[in-house]
């Protein structure tokens, strides 16, 4: 767990202090594309360490046979959290891109929480694999 929230952590600091070097080189150095797209490198790069939990609980969860839970949570969060807010964000609010990831980092937060608490309660380790 420390090495991917570490390995997480450089990389929202690199995103966050040198997003734009990082764009003109990887993408575009009109300072149009660079402008529109830094507002969301920095909002991923904030929530990288949520990222990191997201990955490494369901992970965990998933290999230790706790595949119902994950799924139920994906299931449930993306369609009455992602879809609604990514719809809201977007196109209600006119946040474009920006509105979608946020809608996506919100998303992935919640599962982060939820699959915290699924892996902290223990009860993943009362099921039965077949």
């Amino acid at each position: 767990m420390q090495g991917t929230v570490g390995l997480m952590v450089v990389c929202s600091v690199v995103c966050l202090f040198w997003g734009a070097p990082l764009m003109r080189y990887l993408y575009s150095a009109e300072s149009a594309v660079i402008e529109a797209g830094l507002p969301t490198l920095r909002l991923l790069a904030v929530s990288q360490i949520f990222f990191a939990f997201y990955y490494v609980y369901s992970g965990a969860l998933q290999g230790a046979g706790d595949t119902a839970f994950s799924t139920v949570i994906f299931i449930i969060t993306i369609l009455c959290i992602r879809v609604p807010l990514a719809y809201l964000f977007k196109e209600v609010m006119a946040w474009g891109v920006f509105g979608v990831n946020l809608a996506t980092a919100i998303d992935q937060t919640l599962c982060s929480i939820l699959f915290y608490i699924r892996y902290k309660s223990g009860r993943w380790k009362r099921i039965k694999l077949k």
